[in-house]
């Protein structure tokens, strides 16, 4: 997954890898943890989330439970659930 979205919340596992004008593609960079944004406050995702925050530990803490239930979701059936409204 390259990212996770919770809420007002996204998580970012790893940028890079787009093409640039020219063509050519820049390399990817993988972010353990994950770079965490606020959409909400930070449409466009130009300043992650301080990791050494309470909110960010608490996001991440829901993220990666978020991760494990559509996991297990998809062993079960092999469907995804996915809920694409933005509060």
């Amino acid at each position: 997954m390259g990212a996770v979205r919770l809420k007002k919340y996204k998580a970012v596992y790893m940028t890079g890898g787009t093409p640039e004008c020219g063509g050519l593609f820049g390399p990817s960079t993988l972010h353990d943890p994950p770079l965490i944004f606020n959409v909400k406050e930070d449409p466009m995702e130009s300043t992650p989330i301080d990791s050494g925050s309470p909110e960010y530990q608490s996001v991440l803490m829901e993220v990666n439970q978020a991760q494990v239930d559509l996991k297990q979701s998809l062993r079960q059936d092999n469907t995804s659930i996915a809920d694409y409204t933005f509060t």
